[in-house]
């Protein structure tokens, strides 16, 4: 299937049960990338915290 190939079956499947889907796939997917954001933007502040105190622990 096609749709498989460009890794875009939720889609899909989506338009086939909205009804059943649409808060598995539209809130959930938000809150990940929220989730996402929320983690990278810790690990950008611990980052900026240990080179300032000269440690290697996050340099690369």
């Amino acid at each position: 299937m096609w749709v498989r190939k460009i890794k875009m079956e939720w889609v899909y499947r989506l338009m086939l049960e909205p009804k059943r889907l649409w808060k598995r796939y539209l809130i959930g997917n938000v809150v990940f990338f929220y989730h996402i954001f929320k983690f990278y933007r810790l690990k950008r502040r611990t980052e900026k915290y240990y080179t300032k105190q000269n440690n290697t622990f996050f340099k690369q």
